[in-house]
């Protein structure tokens, strides 16, 4: 099989934009060859051929800088598996993370959302790749919300969408402990049917946030049920100055709290319903 796969194989290079001329570029092509192992060629290639089904030629060719990047990165390690299956998602974007501070390439980036909220999300080359891994595991076919990332229109709640700003998914990979990604899943699916879908993102956000302080100063904790008020008091204190605006800060809290109310009331886990006070 040819290591190269030119523009012209993809299905979206036969159906380009309406009304927007482009020049021939089907003489282009991703190069297999870089990456290390047949198998892993063999990977890349269905994932390829997948997105060129349903992506348009313009994504193909700005994602092509996107697999050069992962190609150097690959190249770098020192016993690359053969597969890309052999090792764990996780495993592979604590390597890229590592490659790209090396060589001076952020692994996170600031967002705003339409709602004007601001929140800190990872790059587009960790995505890139975190969605090729994800091609090529099985289908999941647990109930949706018991997934890592739900798509609002198999959930069998109403969702309070806005026409504008469609939203399809909810994203909770960025919650690191299973346990507390658990319990902001479920307080969450019972938030949807009375928030709209932009509050709702605003509180993943917000965990997520949470998540990563736990990880770096809590890091035994891994469920809600172990928060006590002196955690509360030490993220409080993180929360303020950390250099956000006053009203972000204040969101962080009010989100925060919300959540927690929740959980303590699904969870039984009483003493949250009260943990973080007015004042605070």
């Amino acid at each position: 099989m040819e290591d190269r796969i030119y523009y012209r194989e993809f299905e979206c290079y036969h159906s380009p934009p309406k009304g927007k001329k482009m020049k021939d570029i089907g003489h282009l092509y991703y190069d297999l060859a870089l990456l290390p192992s047949q198998k892993m060629r063999e990977e890349y290639r269905a994932f390829l051929m997948e997105c060129g089904r349903k992506s348009g030629i313009r994504t193909m060719d700005h994602n092509k800088s996107n697999y050069h990047h992962l190609c150097q990165f690959i190249k770098t390690l020192r016993n690359p598996p053969e597969s890309f299956r052999e090792w764990e998602e996780d495993v592979w974007i604590k390597h890229l993370k590592k490659w790209m501070l090396k060589n001076g390439i952020p692994s996170y980036m600031e967002r705003v959302s339409v709602y004007g909220t601001v929140s800190q999300g990872e790059t587009r080359l960790i995505g890139y790749f975190r969605r090729f891994l994800r091609f090529l595991q099985p289908e999941d076919v647990r109930e949706e919300k018991e997934k890592d990332i739900w798509e609002l229109d198999k959930l069998d709640i109403p969702v309070k969408g806005n026409p504008i700003h469609y939203m399809k998914t909810i994203n909770f990979t960025g919650i690191h402990q299973h346990q507390l990604r658990e319990e902001i899943k479920a307080a969450l699916y019972h938030h949807i049917p009375y928030e709209t879908i932009g509050t709702v993102q605003g509180e993943i956000s917000k965990m997520r946030r949470f998540s990563n302080y736990l990880k770096e100063q809590y890091p035994a904790v891994e469920s809600c049920r172990d928060i006590d008020r002196e955690l509360i008091e030490d993220y409080l204190i993180y929360n303020m100055t950390n250099g956000q605006t006053n009203k972000s800060k204040a969101d962080n809290i009010y989100k925060l709290r919300s959540v927690l109310t929740t959980i303590g009331k699904l969870y039984g886990y009483p003493h949250l319903e009260s943990i973080i006070i007015q004042s605070d």
